[in-house]
């Protein structure tokens, strides 16, 4: 399916707290850490959510599959992921944009 996305976008963040696991305080922090990101490879980092999106590359596309590791939601990290591939897409000339989902995974 990644092979076939026009646009993916993923979030990386270092989550150990130095014993193997991710602290409550890590995860209290996290929206502090949203405002000042860093690059971080994906080698040295936990995937923490992604996005991707199926177009026609001329007119059309559809924003499937925003995911979120469960400890780290409603935390806006999917909403950063969905205005990042909606600004991906109006980079490339896409403005029909068309997303589904039921009424709580909003």
């Amino acid at each position: 399916a990644i092979a076939h996305s026009a646009v993916v976008v993923s979030v990386f963040a270092r989550m150990d707290n130095g014993d193997g696991g991710s602290s409550e305080k890590d995860k209290g922090l996290f929206g502090q850490i949203l405002s000042a990101p860093v690059r971080v490879a994906p080698g040295n980092a936990d995937l923490v959510g992604f996005g991707r999106v199926v177009s026609d590359l001329g007119l059309t596309a559809s924003i499937y599959d925003v995911m979120v590791m469960p400890s780290l939601r409603r935390m806006g990290i999917g909403r950063m992921i969905v205005q990042r591939l909606i600004r991906r897409l109006y980079n490339k000339g896409i403005y029909d944009i068309s997303a589904l989902c039921s009424e709580e995974e909003r």
